[in-house]
């Protein structure tokens, strides 16, 4: 996620948060259309994710377009530098399988998680 700060030709100042992807195509937008000047500089957000991001990033990836454990999540995230335990980590997917974020099935007597 990267953040922008713009002001506009009227003097409004505009706050944008998303993906470098969006961030830049607004302001492309807004450049065309007169409405500023010129790209103001972006800068990283300097907090953390938190888990429940991480996970609907790991969607968005694809990551879950298959039936996934708890560990090969954990194992995932820990790749990404993300380290978290089972039991963290457990009551997090659970919280993402009830904002139907992810769905769970049950295979082998274990649930898996996939994309809803």
């Amino acid at each position: 996620m990267v953040k922008a700060n713009i002001k506009t030709e009227s003097g409004i100042l505009v706050n944008l948060d998303g993906t470098p992807q969006e961030v830049m195509e607004l302001l492309n937008k807004l450049e065309k259309k007169g409405v500023v000047k010129k790209k103001e500089t972006m800068q990283k957000k300097k907090t953390k994710m938190s888990i429940g991001d991480l996970l609907l990033e790991l969607r968005e990836e694809g990551f879950f377009d298959n039936p996934r454990s708890l560990v090969e999540i954990k194992n995932s995230l820990a790749e990404k530098g993300s380290i978290y335990s089972i039991n963290t980590l457990s009551a997090q997917v659970l919280r993402q399988v009830k904002k139907r974020n992810l769905g769970r099935i049950k295979e082998k007597n274990k649930w898996m998680y996939v994309s809803r």
